[in-house]
């Protein structure tokens, strides 16, 4: 005879289940963030955005929160050269492209109302990306929205960095450039 689950058992995991996102990486690897916008943008950038736009995606680091990594390769941020405060600099998702010939670095601003790839960040990640070996053309800076027709996502792509890069999670297979015209 096979057993039910206790009703106890049942609202548990049924609690979990909103409590918590679960993220499949790119190596096969699931893990939990806090459930929420921030941890569906993110989810949608690991498991979309990821294998749609780069060759042989790694997932380098993944953050929650300033405080809380899901995912961090240590042994690949030391080898590119990146101190504990150019850690802290970092946006929400560093994505490594290792199928090109130079290898890409993506950084991922999860862009809720605020954190977008503005002049001041570029200039920041750039100097980072720069510290660890990387030349501009490899390095590529994405700001992650679940939706152009969100409250905040007009915002938040109006700020955008010249260079840089829109996805909307609700149009996975587009990738808006954010291309200056000089004159």
């Amino acid at each position: 005879m096979r057993s039910t689950p206790r009703k106890s058992e049942h609202t548990s995991r049924s609690t979990l289940s909103q409590k918590y996102a679960l993220v499949r990486f790119p190596n096969g690897e699931t893990r939990r963030m806090n459930a929420g916008p921030a941890a569906d943008i993110s989810k949608a950038v690991i498991e979309v955005f990821a294998p749609t736009f780069l060759g042989k995606p790694s997932v380098m680091f993944c953050r929650q929160s300033r405080n809380e990594a899901v995912a961090k390769e240590t042994e690949l941020i030391r080898a590119m050269g990146l101190t504990p405060a150019a850690e802290e600099l970092l946006p929400e998702i560093v994505l490594f492209d290792v199928a090109p010939a130079d290898p890409l670095l993506v950084f991922v601003e999860v862009a809720r109302s605020d954190g977008v790839i503005d002049e001041t960040r570029t200039t920041a990640l750039l100097q980072i990306a720069h510290q660890a070996g990387f030349a501009s053309q490899n390095v590529a800076l994405v700001a992650a929205v679940l939706d152009r027709e969100a409250e905040n996502s007009g915002e938040a792509a109006g700020r955008l960095a010249g260079g840089s890069y829109a996805w909307f999670a609700s149009e996975p297979d587009n990738l808006m450039a954010m291309r200056p015209i000089r004159g």
